[in-house]
C-alpha cells in the first residue's frame, strides 16, 4: 500500500486519508459525502472490503469475518539461529487458516482467521481489538517454531475479511447508479484478485467493452447470505462448527454429523485450504 501510494502521489494524485464517507450520492454526478463536504466526479469507485456492509446495495453479496495478527519487534539474530531468514511464507491447511511470514527488518507477524464477526454492518472500531488473546496467539507461533513463543511483541489488531460465497470477488455497476462501481469481496485472497480487479474497474470507468468488462467476475450483487438476525446466528453456528472441523482434523479424528451438516453452510474457496 506505501508502494501504490509513492506511485499514486508521484503521478499527481490528490489522496485524502482520514476522510471519513458519511455517505453517497446516487445520482449524476454521483458524489462522495464526508463531514466537511461532498465530492463529485464522473465515475466513484467503491473499494471498501468488510466496510461494503454498509451499503445496503452491496451488502447481501458477502459476510465479514475478522482475522487477528500479532507483530513481533525486530528478531534477525533468532531468525537466523533458526534457518528461517529470507525464506518463504508458510500457512496451513485449516478452513481457518494460520499463517507467518518475515519482514524486512526481521519481525515476524502471524495471522489466525475466524475472529469476529459483525452485526449487520457494524464494522465499527470495536473490530481491530483481537478476537484471540495475545496467549492463544503466542501459542500458533510457539506450535511452529517454540523458540519465538516468548518473542517480544510489538502489537496487535485485528482486520475485517469480505467473504462472498464463492470466495470470488464482485465487480460491476452500483444498481441503483452506474456510475457507481465496486469491487469486493477478496475473501482473504486480495493480493492476486486485487491486480485483477484494478485492470476490470479501470475498463468499467472508462466504459470500454473489453475482456476485463466481459469477465465473469463482473456481476450483479446476489443474495448469497440471509438477512439479520439470521446472518449473525446463523453465521456463528457455521463458525463453531469449522472451527470444530479444524480441530478434529489436526486430531486426526472424524466430525460429526450436525458438523457435517452445518459446514455445508460454510462460503467456498479456490485456494486448496
Amino acid at each position: 500500500m506505501r508502494g501504490l501510494r509513492r506511485v499514486a502521489l508521484e503521478r499527481g494524485i490528490r489522496i485524502f486519508e482520514h476522510t471519513v464517507m458519511t455517505g453517497l450520492v446516487r445520482g449524476r454526478p454521483p458524489g462522495v459525502v464526508t463531514p466537511r463536504g461532498t465530492v463529485t466526479a464522473d465515475k466513484v469507485i467503491l473499494a471498501l472490503y468488510g466496510w461494503s456492509l454498509a451499503v445496503p446495495e452491496l451488502r447481501s453479496a458477502i459476510m465479514v469475518i475478522c482475522t487477528d495478527a500479532v507483530m513481533t519487534q525486530p528478531i534477525p539474530e533468532r531468525l537466523d539461529r533458526l534457518g528461517w531468514k529470507e525464506t518463504p511464507a508458510i500457512m496451513d491447511s485449516r478452513i481457518f487458516v494460520k499463517a507467518q511470514r518475515q519482514t524486512r527488518d526481521g519481525r515476524v507477524m502471524w495471522t489466525k482467521a475466524g475472529g469476529r464477526m459483525p452485526f449487520g454492518s457494524r464494522v465499527d472500531a470495536s473490530l481491530a481489538a483481537p478476537h484471540k488473546d495475545l496467549q492463544t496467539m503466542r501459542g500458533h507461533l510457539g506450535a511452529i517454531f517454540p523458540e519465538l513463543a516468548d518473542t517480544p511483541i510489538a502489537g496487535c489488531w485485528s482486520g475485517p475479511i469480505d467473504r462472498s460465497k464463492t470466495g470470488l470477488p464482485l465487480f460491476g455497476r452500483l444498481p441503483t447508479c452506474p456510475d457507481i462501481l465496486y469491487g469486493y469481496g477478496y475473501s482473504g485472497a486480495g493480493v492476486v484478485l486485487s491486480r485483477v480487479g484494478s485492470h476490470i474497474l479501470a475498463s468499467l470507468a472508462l466504459d470500454a467493452q473489453d475482456a476485463w468488462t466481459a469477465c465473469p467476475l463482473v456481476r450483479a450483487p446476489d443474495r448469497a447470505f440471509p438477512p439479520e438476525p439470521l446472518r449473525w446466528v446463523g453465521g456463528h453456528m457455521v463458525h463453531a462448527a469449522i472451527a470444530r472441523k479444524d480441530r478434529l482434523d489436526h486430531e486426526g479424528r472424524k466430525s460429526g454429523p450436525v458438523t457435517d451438516f452445518l459446514l455445508k453452510f460454510k462460503p467456498a474457496s479456490y485456494k486448496p485450504t
